[in-house]
């Protein structure tokens, strides 16, 4: 699964989530295409057990339940 978080005409910011045999992988990835080069970036990955993302779930949940829409 992966879906764009935010996007501006400088920049996108994708998460990407994908099911594998240790856990989920969690990947941020950025695209600036006013770059010299323009091409995705992955910032920051990790693998996450279903205990991790449960607890990231709860912390996102929470965000969105907290913010002003």
């Amino acid at each position: 699964m992966r879906a764009t978080i935010q996007e501006t005409p400088a920049h996108r910011l994708d998460v990407s989530l994908k099911r594998g045999a240790y856990g989920t992988h969690l990947m941020l990835i950025t695209f600036v295409p006013t770059a010299r080069n323009p091409e995705e970036q992955v910032k920051f990955q990790t693998t996450l057990s279903d205990t991790e993302l449960r607890n990231f779930e709860k912390v996102l949940s929470a965000a969105v339940a907290s913010a002003t829409i």
